[in-house]
């Protein structure tokens, strides 16, 4: 064991360094100058020791009574990560290059001002999500969504695109007043039956107006 120095407060307690050499649950074996204890965190201990760890231990003048690991001085395995307990499942762990953060039942960020995210990837897996925003604006090269059902309610809606496809099995739309569509050309091609049908429909043309078939039925 490492070389221990011990200080003794006004209450009787002993300040001690020593080496965590076994974890029992949420209890720690200290060997000491002293011998050893069995502590549990204080507190305000919140990296979590491991076995190897020097720590600063305050030790009680009777070993009936309670004796606290107060901090963690010096980590025996510099690759070994680093856990902050906080409260009820909640922690935070630290390793080579990496931080996780736990929390067992809410996690929340917030701030007044900007947050930023910014990584080469990110992953979002959730039961159920809400996202509320008063103006979104996104850049990408490519987005791909798949949904087994999308619903969409707008107040009024705008979309630019080059070139527009889709592939549907039905489409059924409903339109309350006007769909009026401006295009150089339009065509409609159906392999089985088109029907035109309104109260009044008016086929107009500047040049010419063409009417094939094998049948054609007027009136």
């Amino acid at each position: 064991m490492s070389k221990t120095t011990c200080q003794q407060t006004e209450t009787g307690t002993h300040l001690v360094q020593g080496r965590v050499t076994a974890v029992e649950g949420l209890h720690f074996l200290v060997e000491s100058s002293w011998g050893r204890r069995i502590c549990p965190k204080a507190a305000g201990c919140l990296m979590e020791p491991v076995a190897g760890d020097l720590v600063l231990a305050a030790l009680a003048g009777e070993p009936d009574e309670q004796s606290y690991i107060l901090t963690v001085l010096e980590r025996d395995d510099q690759s070994a990560p680093v856990l902050i307990s906080l409260h009820e499942g909640a922690s935070i762990e630290a390793g080579p290059g990496r931080i996780t953060v736990r929390a067992a039942s809410d996690l929340s960020f917030g701030s007044t001002g900007h947050v930023g995210l910014s990584a080469e990837s990110f992953v979002l897996v959730a039961r159920e999500g809400k996202f509320f925003v008063r103006t979104l604006s996104m850049i990408g090269n490519r987005f791909d969504s798949t949904w087994e059902e999308c619903r969409e309610t707008l107040g009024a809606m705008r979309t630019t695109c080059m070139r527009w496809v889709q592939n549907l099995g039905d489409s059924l739309r409903r339109v309350r007043n006007m769909d009026e569509t401006h295009a150089s050309h339009v065509r409609t091609l159906a392999s089985e039956s088109l029907y035109a049908q309104g109260k009044f429909v008016n086929h107009t043309a500047s040049e010419i107006v063409k009417i094939d078939g094998r049948e054609v039925h007027l009136g």
